[in-house]
């Protein structure tokens, strides 16, 4: 019953969405693209199915106006705020199918497929992927339905090893670096370009752009799995995620008479400007922290692992 209501609802909103497709092609109002427009229909109908399913999803996210070419339209998140995936639209007649793009649009599925479940539409089609592997399509209401499904089913897989979470955190660093070198090069970048200038003028002279963004994801990315280990609750909201890593790692170095440099550096680095321009990057980081068992990660010999096979897959 709840697969037939959610294609039902799928069927209208489907219809809606076409209509709006077509109308906003011919008129092309206000100046924006036609992809925009497609940002209000399909969050309604995204919403709307996954409701009818039994899996209730949000999708959040701003229009992307700040200059970063890979940054998905959406961030989807479950009821209890973890995220889900990404949502990414093209506009109508460009397709679904990211690897036979061309120009800027492949350079942004270049970075986008280190996601772990990616949804991209051009309104008419619907294509989900997992790291760059394709899992499924979708053209009408009853086959949507089916890729919805699995997306929401999708969320953060919990790693079972210090293997697997290094091939994991290995995988949403990359794409914190990438991020990272795009936003110094981007017309936003002025306070991650400040933060590059002090590390050259405190620590490293000679530093180059690509080699602060490695150092810049690496240590987010160490400094937040430490806060996890710590007791540090994600939530999937950047901002508050991160205040709560911050948080957790102060009351650490306090409570054991050590220096809060891991705090203070997280503090630091992610400055809300620059928060601004790695969202996606931290939040791969944080949805899958937030699934992984502390316990992995207080586990002594399963942390030396980490630290040891983390460059490898950070490279590969």
């Amino acid at each position: 019953m709840i697969q037939t209501d959610a294609v039902g609802v799928a069927d209208r909103l489907l219809g809606d969405l076409e209509s709006r497709v077509r109308r906003e092609a011919k008129g092309h109002i206000g100046g924006q693209s036609v992809e925009d427009h497609l940002r209000g229909p399909v969050q309604r109908l995204i919403e709307a199915v996954t409701e009818a399913l039994g899996r209730p999803v949000t999708c959040s996210g701003e229009s992307p106006a700040r200059g970063i070419r890979a940054i998905p339209d959406f961030t989807v998140v479950d009821a209890m705020g973890r995220i889900v995936g990404w949502i990414e639209l093209k506009a109508p007649g460009t397709g679904a199918d990211p690897t036979k793009y061309q120009g800027r649009n492949a350079e942004q599925w270049a970075e986008l497929s280190q996601l772990p479940n990616i949804l991209y539409s051009d309104g008419d089609e619907w294509t989900l992927w997992d790291s760059g592997a394709p899992v499924d399509g979708a053209s009408d209401s009853e086959s949507l339905v089916r890729v919805l499904s699995a997306f929401v089913a999708h969320g953060p897989v919990p790693p079972e090893s210090t293997d697997e979470l290094a091939e994991g955190l290995a995988r949403a660093c990359r794409l914190l670096r990438d991020h990272t070198r795009l936003a110094l090069a981007g017309p936003n970048g002025e306070v991650l370009r400040g933060l590059a200038e002090s590390w050259r003028k405190l620590l490293f002279p000679d530093l180059h752009d690509d080699e602060f963004a490695d150092a810049y994801a690496q240590t987010v990315t160490f400094a937040l799995v430490a806060a996890r280990a710590h007791g540090a609750e994600y939530r999937g909201k950047v901002v508050s995620d991160v205040n709560a890593a911050i948080a957790t790692l102060r009351a650490y170095g306090q409570n054991h008479s050590e220096e809060p440099l891991l705090s203070e550096a997280l503090s630091n680095l992610c400055h809300p400007q620059v928060l601004n321009e790695t969202t996606v990057g931290v939040e791969a980081v944080v949805g899958l922290l937030a699934v992984t068992d502390s316990a992995l990660l207080l586990d002594a010999g399963g942390l030396a692992l980490l630290l040891r096979e983390f460059p490898g897959y950070l490279r590969s």
